[in-house]
């Protein structure tokens, strides 16, 4: 899902009928409550882009991390490594990393547009 624009905002149908995740849910509450934030408010939505980056960044280190370990384990024991010997274990992690990283992304969109809402509101108000 993508962060409208404030003008695709205005016209957009509510999303409760997507799925419900962290994402989806912060996208939701955002949009319905961006335009009645303060520039206080908007300040400390802002400042969510820098700690979504670095959870982020410990995301795919964790990621590496795992993948350098199953790599070096199957390559010196030919052996599968303890929780991923099965398939459907690859995939629970990767589901998780996948739905972590939305929330990221969520995390980040909002701090952006807070940002840009308030960059726009200074440029209106020095016209």
């Amino acid at each position: 899902m993508k962060m409208k624009t404030d003008a695709q905002s205005s016209s957009a149908q509510p999303g409760i009928n997507s799925a419900i995740d962290i994402a989806n849910i912060t996208f939701e509450l955002w949009e319905r409550t961006a335009g009645s934030l303060t520039e206080s408010e908007l300040e400390w939505f802002a400042g969510a882009a820098e700690p979504a980056l670095i959870a982020m960044q410990n995301l795919e280190d964790l990621i590496d991390g795992i993948g350098v370990s199953l790599s070096c384990e199957e390559a010196s024991t030919g052996l599968k490594s303890g929780s991923f010997q099965k398939s459907s274990d690859v995939a629970s992690l990767l589901f998780f990393a996948s739905q972590s990283m939305r929330g990221i992304r969520a995390q980040l969109e909002v701090g952006n547009s807070a940002n840009y809402r308030l960059r726009h509101s200074k440029l209106s108000a020095g016209d």
